[in-house]
């Protein structure tokens, strides 16, 4: 009940993460058999990344098995099968905590942006004065630039933002769209 993105299937459809508290399952869907099951918390199967319930859960894309997690104030990227120092995939697990925003640094959304590499966020700021909404590189752990440039891909909105989507119909590109709690999509 604290979470809005507790349940997901992997791209394929074939293994589905179910997220309790601080803790994650993977279950193998064709016959319900539990896979695998991670704490966020320190003394788990991965090192201390969260301290407080996870609120969103994602598959990070369809060539991975990572899973991009966010809890009220920290965002996670985790490989359910390996830590950061055993990932058979690289060493890409990461977590970052928000409150670098303000002490009132809330996560709203977290959302895959197709199968780039990228996802977005949105960050509420003095209990929704303003929201901050950006995307990352999951590779470099940080603010996505504009390709080519220098210009960060992030954004400070007056007002809240109630959630984001991605729009993957427009070619090759990705389109992200904010939702504000005033009615208003960006």
């Amino acid at each position: 009940s604290s979470g809005q993105n507790l349940v997901a299937f992997s791209s394929d459809g074939s293994v589905l993460s179910v997220c309790y508290g601080t803790h994650v399952t993977l279950w193998d869907h064709s016959n319900a058999t539990l896979l695998t099951s991670i704490s966020t918390i320190e003394g788990g199967a991965i090192p201390t990344v969260m301290n407080t319930n996870i609120q969103h859960l994602h598959f990070l894309t369809k060539d991975d098995d990572f899973l991009l997690l966010a809890s009220e104030s920290q965002v996670a990227i985790k490989s359910p099968f390996g830590g950061a120092q055993s990932c058979y995939l690289g060493n890409d697990e990461w977590s970052v905590d928000m409150s670098s925003f303000g002490r009132d640094a809330k996560v709203v959304s977290v959302i895959p942006c197709g199968d780039s590499g990228f996802f977005a966020v949105s960050v509420a700021i003095d209990n929704g004065a303003e929201t901050v909404v950006m995307v990352v590189n999951r590779s470099e752990s940080g603010i996505a630039c504009v390709e080519g440039t220098d210009s960060l891909m992030y954004w400070r909105i007056g007002g809240g933002v109630s959630s984001l989507c991605v729009n993957e119909c427009i070619g090759s590109g990705v389109e992200l769209l904010a939702i504000t709690e005033d009615c208003r999509m960006l």
